[in-house]
């Protein structure tokens, strides 16, 4: 179907894992409450931080069985949302679960399809490195290709705006030739990470979905393109804006950095290295005399 439409391709949230409840039953409460969503019983592939993956009819739960302070991650693939959405569960059903009082929206991947009219991916890495075109993200590219259409050849890429590893990320992408098509179909895809992404869920429930999504991608990048402009219309509406990372190095530190060192630590300790122990001591030590030092008097 031509023209323009909008999606969620791929949802996330974690929970938190009560000390002596079992994952089990806080998969039951956390789930969004269809049948598509029940346990199958079977293991899912792992993923990094989990050694424990459960199977739901669509999506799959992570969890560690050694380390439950580690939050519980539910997670759903475009795949699973298209099954869950034939099934009869809606993506607003999902959302509302995602923003419940023990939950956190952990990721978002919002998608805009722009079939059937041409809509040159490189148009937004030409105007970012003009300048004509501004985003909030510090640096962008591109992964650059050639197609033959009709008999001439065309250059043609996947842009990328921000990085993996910020709360967002903007891809702008032949769809169409990765499903292996003719078709014309690009892609422009919003991933909303961590804090950016909860700020959307919320939003998401309280605002129709596609007015919100687009409104993030207006915030996160200022176009002069007009196929680009044309697919991001819709009313504008409130999403709870985002600490900048710099901001949050405490929390960063309190919540991602110790529950990793305390269980590297615990494990150097079944081992012979001492390694990470003794950098660790040296810099509490040099903390220590830091703060036992007296301030010098002036004369």
């Amino acid at each position: 179907m031509n023209g323009i439409t909008h999606c969620i391709d791929w949802f996330q949230y974690s929970v938190k894992l009560p000390e002596g409840e079992s994952p089990v039953d806080v998969i039951e409460r956390a789930r969004p409450q269809h049948p598509i969503t029940v346990l199958t019983g079977e293991l899912g592939t792992n993923i990094s931080g989990y050694d424990r993956c459960l199977k739901m009819g669509a999506g799959r739960c992570h969890y560690h069985t050694l380390h439950p302070e580690n939050k519980l991650s539910m997670q759903w693939t475009g795949q699973d949302l298209s099954a869950t959405a034939e099934a009869g569960l809606s993506i607003e059903t999902m959302l509302q679960a995602a923003t419940a009082f023990d939950c956190w929206s952990t990721r978002i991947d919002f998608a805009i399809d722009i079939k059937g009219t041409p809509a040159r991916q490189l148009d937004i890495l030409e105007g970012l490195n003009s300048g004509s075109i501004k985003t909030m993200a510090q640096r962008w590219g591109a992964y650059l290709g050639f197609q033959k259409i009709g008999g001439k050849v065309y250059q043609d890429g996947t842009v990328y705006v921000g990085s993996p590893s910020s709360q967002r990320m903007l891809r702008v992408y032949d769809k169409g030739k990765e499903r292996g098509t003719k078709e014309l179909w690009t892609r422009v895809e919003l991933v909303s990470r961590k804090d950016a992404s909860h700020a959307l869920a919320g939003a998401m429930v309280r605002n129709d979905i596609g007015a919100t999504g687009r409104t993030a991608v207006r915030e996160y990048i200022q176009t002069d393109v007009a196929w680009f402009e044309e697919a991001l219309q819709s009313e504008t509406v409130y999403i709870q804006p985002v600490e900048k990372p710099t901001t949050d190095t405490r929390r960063w530190l309190l919540q991602d950095v110790l529950p990793i060192l305390d269980r590297m630590l615990k494990a150097e300790t079944l081992g012979d290295s001492d390694t990470l122990y003794k950098a660790v001591e040296r810099v509490l030590y040099s903390t220590k005399q830091i703060k036992e030092r007296k301030p010098v008097s002036e004369s």
